[in-house]
């Protein structure tokens, strides 16, 4: 996966526009991550959901797996050592507009996956571009 590098300041935002379609609207949500049992190290770039049948930790999006809940699109990776224990804060885009090349699933999925995608990342206001 791409590693972009996405950097936020008070008031505005500065986005790769290899990741994102310029001139749309764009929101971010925050969350601890939460690793799924297997483990998961996120990338920018990912398609950021949680796993309903393991205590809803997070992971990546998985075409075979039907227990996910897509939660948006992986924008920036902090570490938070201000508690005992560590932890990764994810910022994701849980309303944008992306390049679907910039996901790195070009190639693993068939016409009728990528489309079962598109539809599932539209209804979390994640639209795909080409």
């Amino acid at each position: 996966m791409v590693d972009f590098n996405a950097k936020r300041n008070l008031g505005q935002v500065e986005f790769n526009y290899e990741l994102y379609v310029g001139n749309t609207y764009l929101e971010f949500a925050e969350v601890l991550l939460d690793e799924a049992t297997a483990g998961y190290a996120p990338a920018v770039g990912d398609i950021l959901c949680y796993k309903t049948d393991d205590t809803n930790k997070h992971t990546k999006y998985d075409k075979s797996d039907a227990a996910l809940v897509i939660m948006g699109i992986v924008d920036e990776l902090k570490d938070d050592n201000t508690t005992p224990t560590p932890v990764t804060k994810i910022s994701y885009a849980k309303n944008a507009t992306v390049h679907y090349a910039a996901l790195g699933y070009v190639g693993t999925l068939n016409a009728a996956e990528k489309l079962t995608l598109k539809e599932a990342l539209r209804a979390k206001n994640i639209n795909l571009a080409d």
